[in-house]
């Protein structure tokens, strides 16, 4: 159902464990693209809320919200204002007590793209890793990078062209870790993390 705020239409959809959240069909594309990231949601809080709270910073142009499987949020959202002021402004809602006793935090966000892979089977070479990370995630738009070390273990980094394409590929291969190797581990992580690969 969608959310009505001042005039614009909000249209949902909710797709891989998010809910999106506009754009309103008579704004056109942001001038200049500047996300920012709001945690500390209160976990009850759903389109109808964010909306008008978010809406204070000025006009919302999109919201990508997280949720679990019930349907509730994850307690963050990522938010693309119109304009680049309004993203700017958007930072002074942190501190903000939303209800008793919780309070927003708000953050640029860091377009997160590249998941990284510890621990990997060390019989994998890296056409065998790229095939199975296509096969789990049903695409092979990424870029793969891996390090062999002296203890026959492995780490590759993966890197999508999207925030959306890495989130979607980390649930699909955490699910399918153990293809990798028994003790593998996989996280998002920032592309300034300086750990080999």
């Amino acid at each position: 159902m969608p959310v009505n705020w001042l005039g614009l239409t909000y249209n949902l959809e909710r797709t891989n464990g998010q809910c999106i959240i506009g754009p309103p069909a008579v704004l056109g594309e942001p001038e200049v693209p500047k996300e920012i990231m709001v945690a500390g949601l209160p976990k009850r809080f759903g389109p109808e809320e964010l909306i008008p709270i978010l809406s204070a910073a000025g006009q919302v142009y999109k919201i990508r919200l997280y949720q679990d499987y019930s349907g509730l949020n994850r307690g963050f959202c990522y938010v693309n204002y119109t304009s680049f002021e309004a993203s700017c402004k958007a930072m002074k809602l942190n501190g903000l007590e939303v209800v008793r006793g919780q309070r927003l935090k708000v953050f640029p966000s860091k377009h997160i793209r590249t998941i990284a892979m510890m621990n990997i089977e060390k019989t994998m070479n890296q056409t065998a890793i790229r095939e199975k990370i296509a096969d789990v995630t049903k695409t092979t738009e990424f870029k793969l990078r891996t390090k062999r070390f002296m203890y026959g273990f492995q780490n590759a980094r993966i890197e999508f062209p999207t925030p959306e394409d890495a989130l979607n590929a980390i649930r699909s291969l955490n699910s399918f870790a153990f293809v990798f190797g028994q003790n593998c581990i996989i996280r998002l992580c920032n592309g300034q993390e300086t750990q080999e690969y």
